[in-house]
């Protein structure tokens, strides 16, 4: 259930921005997700998060996917919960299996 509320959400982003369905799901499970498996949180520059659009930020947090946060004076983001994080790793790691575009 939760891995096809991920996957629709990055086709909705992909879809509505154009950013490289790669480059996001990439993003979501290196930038939002720590290597040992909790949650990060990343800091909105002026026009990227961690090297992704902005515009593409704002649609996640639309879908849900995350959520923003004021800390320090600046906008931070992290995954709206940890329940995410497995549906993430293992929707990004079928998808990876399957994908058959360039790659970038």
């Amino acid at each position: 259930m939760l891995i096809s509320f991920y996957d629709d959400a990055v086709m909705r982003v992909v879809s509505a921005t154009g950013v490289n369905e790669r480059k996001l799901r990439d993003w979501c499970g290196r930038e939002l997700i720590t290597p040992d498996g909790t949650r990060a949180s990343v800091y909105r520059g002026p026009t990227e998060t961690a090297g992704l659009p902005n515009i593409a930020v704002d649609y996640l947090c639309e879908a849900y996917i995350i959520r923003e946060s004021l800390q320090a004076g600046g906008v931070w983001y992290e995954l709206i919960h940890d329940r995410l994080i497995e549906p993430i790793r293992n929707a990004n790691q079928v998808w990876r299996e399957h994908y058959q575009g360039p790659l970038t």
